[in-house]
């Protein structure tokens, strides 16, 4: 897969956590951008909301989602493809369309 990536967007679902539906709903996802060289942490930031099937909470007053940036340069993007695929197999990295 690493041959393949040398522009766009990438993620892969860290966690999840089970909604009253049962449905898996992502918890914590990582992004992957070589167009930029960045790296982005996303985090459920409401554990109730009602978009998600978790809750009540319509989340007005706060974030569904936190994301945290990190610029990177293309060596360490590379190291984490690498641990990914050990980690997770092949198909953990889903390529993002704009």
């Amino acid at each position: 897969m690493k041959g393949k990536m040398k522009h766009g967007k990438y993620k892969v679902v860290i966690s999840t956590v089970e909604n009253q539906y049962g449905e898996r709903v992502p918890e914590k996802e990582l992004f992957l951008d070589f167009d930029r060289e960045v790296v982005i942490l996303r985090q459920l930031n409401c554990h109730s909301s009602a978009d998600l099937g978790l809750g009540i909470c319509r989340c007005e007053s706060h974030p569904l989602y936190v994301d945290k940036e990190y610029k990177v340069n293309w060596d360490l993007l590379w190291l984490l493809v690498t641990l990914i695929e050990e980690a997770w197999g092949l198909d953990a990295l889903q390529k993002i369309e704009d």
